[in-house]
């Protein structure tokens, strides 16, 4: 397998993400500190209170920057052949492997427990079973919207391509969850999303290569196109 990373803009995007993670709670402290003072004062805290809170927001975009799941990617699917190439941060989508199986959009999760989805509320969620994952499952980080962030990938691929894809065709992108640590599962086949921990996704991948809706030459092309331009 081939691997494609943007290094800089990882290394850029993760200082971001860890200054504003870090910056947020003091924000809002020290804006707590003016609430109750003169209205002049008042004006300082929501100014602060509200930069906190952008700047916690943009601690959890760029979350994805910090986590290594380039490395952890690469170290799950080198078992897979030369023609397949995964793309980490170079192609509007933050994780892409392109391949024999088609081109899939991967989206990491890291978490203490079992990834389930629930099928009534259309949601994925964590079940956890023993009592550690119940009191440290939540400090390891929040499962947010897994579904959010594939539709996000695919959207800001697809917006990419109409501009600057030079084929008629259009590329067919699946996409998957991926478990990426030891201590998470996987238990979610009704998902309309694949999902399944780390270790499974190479023996997945050549599972699905019976089902790949694009030509060779068609993902031939999709690789050449991202190769020069990362």
């Amino acid at each position: 397998m081939k691997i494609h990373t943007n290094h800089t803009v990882i290394k850029r995007n993760a200082r971001i993400g860890m200054v504003s993670a870090f910056s947020a709670p003091i924000l809002l402290l020290v804006g707590a500190q003016f609430i109750t003072a003169e209205r002049n004062s008042q004006l300082i805290a929501l100014g602060l209170i509200a930069l906190g809170f952008v700047a916690f927001q943009m601690g959890i975009i760029f979350r994805r920057y910090g986590q290594g799941a380039e490395i952890r990617l690469e170290e799950g699917l080198k078992k897979l052949g030369g023609e397949y190439h995964l793309f980490n941060f170079v192609t509007p989508a933050a994780h892409l492997l392109a391949g024999p199986a088609g081109i899939w959009v991967l989206v990491p999760r890291y978490l203490r427990g079992t990834l389930v989805y629930n099928e009534k509320r259309r949601r994925w969620k964590i079940r956890r079973d023993t009592f550690a994952q119940r009191v440290f499952g939540p400090l390891f980080g929040a499962l947010g919207r897994p579904d959010l962030d594939f539709v996000g990938d695919t959207e800001a691929l697809d917006n990419y391509l109409r501009k600057h894809w030079p084929h008629e065709w259009h590329p067919h992108v699946d996409g998957a969850i991926v478990v990426m640590n030891d201590e998470g599962q996987a238990d979610a086949a009704s998902a309309p999303l694949p999902t399944l921990r780390l270790n499974k996704l190479a023996g997945f991948m050549l599972d699905q290569q019976r089902n790949n809706k694009m030509t060779a030459g068609e993902i031939r092309q999709f690789i050449e196109h991202f190769s020069k331009t990362g």
